[in-house]
């Protein structure tokens, strides 16, 4: 398999640093982990405000509640 040496070849950074498809491999990476952390802030700040309205509404459907039977 020539094709892969001469790819392994073409790819390797001459002073031996990492090669450019896992560097971008990392980055790809990288954005997919960022995106999570900010998608669970955001379903979490959701979930809270969604609690404390259901929070503030629950007195007013126990008084409506109460005046209906």
């Amino acid at each position: 398999m020539p094709t892969n040496k001469v790819a392994a070849q073409v790819l390797a950074h001459p002073n031996g640093q990492r090669c450019e498809l896992t560097q971008i491999h990392n980055h790809i990476l990288l954005h997919a982990v960022r995106f999570g952390k900010f998608f669970c802030k955001t379903c979490a700040v959701m979930l809270a405000l969604l609690g404390l309205a259901a929070m503030a509404a629950l007195p007013t459907a126990t008084a409506l509640a109460r005046q209906i039977c």
